[in-house]
């Protein structure tokens, strides 16, 4: 069964981009450089521009950038401001980093509902992207698990692949319990069979659309053989709506990586 449709973008000048449903396998890059510094260098600006119009010719579809403070959130909002690409905001703990991106062009929000505070905090995040009508990513990885799940890991209980298909699962609900549906799930290991079992595990009763990746895949070569292999697995099962290579490497070679690999799927 095909997983549902969520749709990243949308608005402003930003094109949209469906991900699950009938639409084709989208390729994701993450931005590897600090964009502080963007509000007051439009030289900088347009260096980042281009930069991004070279990864789109390559088969980008989406970029995810961190957010690590209000200047950086500032700054995305620019940078968004001038591409039809859709750019992701990355934000760890802070939801308030969130809330700012919304205001502006910016495509799609990834968090964790365990690292963001409160459930009051959540709720304002969801809220937020239900009215800009902007999705959001789950990223779980191995750090992710609640403590709970930790302790039943540790005690042999439950395996790291259970684990993450258990948190993606804990996660999800709190946007189900909100009637928030534009959310896409990923569940990440170092691990390619982790990431793999995960990834089946979930599909298996849930019909989100999945990112796939292996976390932390290391430099060139180990990172696209890792990819490779969790990729091609999953995906011959029909299992994987938007994929990233995530590589100690620049993003263009990321981009190129993913591209090789679905052409070989």
């Amino acid at each position: 069964m095909a997983t549902k449709e969520v749709f990243i973008g949308g608005k402003g000048i930003t094109k949209r981009i469906g991900i699950g449903g009938n639409n084709p396998v989208s390729i994701q890059t993450m931005w590897k450089e600090p964009i502080t510094d963007v509000n007051d260098n439009s030289e900088k600006l347009d260096l980042i521009l281009k930069k991004i119009n070279n990864l789109q010719l390559l088969g980008c579809d989406i970029i995810r950038f961190a957010v690590p403070d209000m200047k950086s959130a500032a700054s995305l909002c620019r940078i968004a401001a001038h591409t039809e690409v859709p750019l992701v905001a990355d934000i760890h703990f802070d939801y308030r980093l969130a809330l700012e991106c919304l205001k502006g062009n910016v495509a799609a929000i990834r968090i964790n509902p365990g690292n963001i505070g409160s459930a009051e905090n959540t709720r304002k995040v969801v809220e937020a992207c239900r009215e800009n009508g902007v999705a959001i990513r789950i990223g779980i990885n191995s750090g992710s698990y609640p403590k709970e799940l930790q302790k039943k890991v540790a005690a042999g209980e439950m395996t790291r692949a259970e684990a993450l298909c258990e948190t993606a699962v804990i996660e999800s609900a709190v946007f189900e319990e909100l009637h928030f549906d534009q959310y896409v799930v990923s569940m990440k290991s170092s691990s390619v069979e982790e990431t793999v079992l995960s990834n089946r595990f979930y599909a298996q009763k849930y019909h989100n659309p999945l990112h796939l990746g292996v976390t932390e895949a290391g430099p060139l070569i180990d990172g696209v053989v890792k990819s490779t292999m969790a990729f091609s697995t999953l995906l011959n099962e029909n299992i994987g709506d938007t994929i990233r290579v995530s590589l100690s490497s620049t993003p263009e070679n990321e981009v190129i990586a993913a591209r090789n690999i679905l052409k070989e799927c």
